[in-house]
């Protein structure tokens, strides 16, 4: 696991990685409401019929890409609240969503590189750019998941460390009492 971000404590790596996801988020979910908003180019000749179906299906298409632009912005809100506040606990929608999102990206690049035949040029630019992607997707996982392994380990030793304080504060309580009570005998 990583100890740095880029030089800089994981707590600000983390809280930088959701504030410029937090951004990307919801730039997304403004391309595709500006997105649904302009005429696709499809045919007006011919098509009347054709037309309410494709306007049906982007609309869905929409919506799903909103409603993860939207869990996206979500994800990354309590990302920084886990920073902010050392909740731990808000750090778990982040990687669920961050390791779909590889996942995806990954079955994404298989399925553009099997079904495009490109000049060589051309495929070492995509396949470049997919490494890219998929290497920045990668580091930010790895830094959160350091971050959460490491407040973990914070939160796990501070319950550690009041438990055994508890039980030496009860274990000397029951001392005293018995020492009270062994004065009373006595007297």
């Amino acid at each position: 696991m990583l100890s740095k971000f880029c030089g800089y404590p994981l707590k600000t790596g983390v809280g930088f990685i959701s504030i410029t996801n937090l951004v990307l988020s919801v730039i997304f979910i403004l391309y595709y409401l500006w997105e649904r908003s302009v005429d696709y180019g499809y045919s007006h000749i011919n098509n009347n019929w054709r037309k309410p179906l494709d306007d049906v299906f982007m609309d869905n298409i929409t919506i799903i890409f909103m409603n993860v632009g939207s869990v996206s912005a979500f994800a990354n809100f309590g990302l920084k609240q886990a920073t902010l506040k050392n909740e731990t606990h808000k750090i778990y929608l982040w990687l669920l969503f961050g390791y779909v999102q590889i996942v995806t990206m990954v079955l994404f690049e298989a399925d553009v590189l099997c079904r495009n035949t490109m000049t060589d040029k051309n495929l070492i630019r995509v396949v470049l750019g997919f490494l890219i992607v998929d290497a920045i997707l990668v580091y930010q996982l790895l830094v959160v998941q350091s971050f959460y392994k490491e407040e973990k380990l914070v939160e796990e030793t501070s319950y550690a460390r009041l438990r055994s304080e508890m039980i030496t504060q009860q274990v000397d309580r029951e001392d005293r009492q018995w020492e009270n009570e062994s004065h009373t005998i006595d007297s």
